[in-house]
């Protein structure tokens, strides 16, 4: 009871503060390193679990041979960002705009520290040291599908980021792809574990494929985004939905030498939305509003004009019949 009730613990935290976007900001890591701390607090006590149990005593050989695998995995993605005919396949709209400092940050500090130390304590460690009286392979589906299900929240806020909208149908796929996805890897990650015997290995290639995976969504990302002629480095014309990309300066119009993405991750499939002549002029006095003040003050100054040389030339016979009439009483 005390190891389902654990699993239920697990899955209802990160799902539930998934839900709030103050989560994934700057509370991130603190808080997922001190839910790591209270885990390992509660194994050691109420769950009279030991640190070589729970996988603690890191080795050095498990961390580089954890690291190995993670890099060895991770290394097709950098290889499709790199592609400009792949990149759109693995490009995140949430990873597109980071770089320097903010990218390091999260391939550092963010996915090992946040992510991977949490989720490796949780579930090769404390879950699954929890549930090994019922045995090794009861043990490992426990804690391998309480992971799966650990990331519902993550896959739908990672779709509703780059397909805004989704119907439900999609996002019920998605989320149970996730889940089947990452109960594999789970799985994956715990013959890591019992192979090393303890949680380095597993930590290590947890890590290192997730870092790499965020460098590679990255740099595609950034591919994908030069592609559709959007410079991520200028401020006003950073993407703020992934419905429709518009080139900058071109009057809301679609660049069509570019190839066109199909429907992915990222970028809608810009060829099968066609939007409307009136929504890309909406869209382009959205993106530059400065334009669109300026054309609508032309506009009215012109309109004024125009009135202005109606009235003179409804005026201009009268004044020629006065001027002709006046010059008669003259020649009188």
């Amino acid at each position: 009871m005390d190891v389902f009730l654990l699993a239920a613990g697990l899955v209802a935290y990160n799902n539930l503060l998934n839900r709030s976007a103050w989560f994934n900001g700057a509370p991130f890591v603190p808080l997922n390193l001190a839910a790591a701390a209270v885990l390992v607090a509660i194994a050691l006590g109420p769950l009279e679990l030991t640190a070589r149990a729970i996988g603690l005593d890191l080795s050095v050989g498990g961390l580089a041979l954890g690291a190995a695998i993670g890099g060895g995995i991770a290394a097709p993605l950098l290889v499709l960002a790199s592609n400009p005919k792949t990149a759109r396949l693995i490009a995140d709209k949430r990873s597109a705009g980071l770089a320097g400092r903010r990218l390091a940050y999260q391939a550092m500090v963010r996915v090992p520290l946040g992510t991977a130390l949490l989720e490796e304590i949780a579930f090769r460690g404390v879950l699954f040291a929890a549930a090994s009286s019922a045995g090794t392979l009861a043990a490992a589906v426990i804690s391998s599908v309480a992971f799966g299900l650990w990331h519902v929240m993550p896959s739908l806020n990672m779709l509703a980021a780059n397909r805004p909208g989704a119907p439900n149908h999609t996002r019920l796929i998605f989320a149970a792809g996730t889940v089947a996805l990452t109960t594999a890897a789970g799985v994956g990650l715990i013959f890591l574990r019992e192979v090393s015997g303890d949680i380095a290995a597993p930590l290590a290639a947890h890590a290192t494929l997730n870092s790499f995976a965020t460098l590679a969504a990255a740099r595609a990302g950034r591919r994908r985004a030069l592609q559709l002629g959007v410079d991520l480095d200028d401020p006003r014309e950073r993407l703020q939905s992934g419905d429709e990309v518009l080139r900058p300066n071109s009057g809301g119009k679609l660049d069509e030498s570019v190839e066109q993405p199909s429907l992915g991750l990222v970028f809608r499939d810009l060829q099968r939305l066609k939007p409307s002549a009136e929504v890309l002029d909406n869209a382009s006095d959205v993106a530059h509003p400065e334009v669109a003040v300026n054309e609508d003050l032309v506009s009215r100054r012109s309109s004024t004009h125009l009135h202005q040389s109606d009235s003179l030339e409804e005026l201009q016979p009268g004044e020629d019949h006065d001027r002709g009439h006046g010059r008669g009483h003259g020649s009188d």
